[in-house]
């Protein structure tokens, strides 16, 4: 069999090997498309961390659990409705991470 050396990035999700360790996200072809990938994942939490600046905080003291609710649904509501690029799942609560990329050993294996 004859080897063909080939290139691949991984954008993963940052941790802690206590948390599950790191978590792929996507997988391109150069580095410049994970570098890309990795801005635009970085610039939708970006986003998302000034939005929630803008509500009211949930944690205010002195507030009825009324008004705690209603502030919990409207954060609530804002997530759920994140549109994440390049096809990325996540659930609502799970917004804020970190995002890496490194390079994967890839070997494509030939038969004669």
């Amino acid at each position: 069999m004859s080897r063909r050396k080939l290139k691949a990035w991984l954008v993963y999700e940052e941790g802690e090997v206590y948390d599950g360790g790191m978590t792929p996200l996507l997988v391109t072809f150069t580095e410049a498309q994970a570098t890309y990938a990795k801005a635009d994942i970085e610039a939708v939490i970006a986003r998302i961390r000034v939005r929630l600046e803008r509500l009211p905080d949930p944690f205010d003291q002195h507030i009825s659990y009324d008004e705690y609710t209603a502030r919990t649904d409207k954060r609530e509501k804002l997530l759920m409705r994140v549109r994440w690029p390049h096809g990325l799942k996540r659930e609502f609560w799970d917004w804020d991470f970190t995002v890496g990329v490194m390079q994967l050993p890839c070997v494509l294996l030939e038969e004669r």
